[in-house]
């Protein structure tokens, strides 16, 4: 096949090629099957540039769908990821807090155990104050009946 070199110089040449000028046809039984002939490789090559870029092209597409494929996918793993991070978190938190609540009502218990033993000692601190001085009443009021006579009795 010719370079492009000698295609271009066919092309320009407005002087026909050195020689004897007998030799030489005065004109060209066909220019345009020549031209064609001349330029045929050229577009040979220019219909397997534009399959070869047809080619690329769909390749490209292809592997651009995979990439999103593949994205998409990653995606939804990471998305699945958090969804689980989230739960495990939330599962967290709550036994954190129920954990705290029961501690808290744990201290609660206990202060409320105190406070009543409390309550229980100074109510009996009280009540034997009571009872001893109900018994030194009816004590008292059974010495002075004693003193007393009773009436009916001999």
């Amino acid at each position: 096949m010719p370079g492009p070199v000698d295609w271009w110089n066919r092309i320009r040449r407005v002087v026909g090629p050195p020689g004897a000028p007998a030799t030489r046809a005065a004109v060209p039984a066909d220019p345009d099957a020549r031209r064609r002939a001349e330029l045929a490789g050229i577009f040979t090559h220019l219909d397997r540039v534009d399959v070869d870029l047809r080619r690329v092209e769909q390749d490209a597409v292809r592997e651009a769908a995979e990439v999103a494929a593949r994205a998409e996918q990653e995606a939804n793993r990471v998305r699945a990821d958090a969804r689980e991070a989230a739960a495990t978190a939330r599962a967290t938190a709550a036994a954190r807090r129920r954990s705290d609540l029961e501690l808290d009502a744990e201290d609660r218990r206990a202060r409320a155990a105190r406070a009543a033993a409390e309550l229980d000692r100074r109510a009996r601190a009280a009540m034997t104050e009571v009872v001893d001085a109900a018994v030194e009443r009816v004590r008292a009021f059974a010495r002075s009946a004693s003193d007393e006579p009773v009436p009916g009795a001999p």
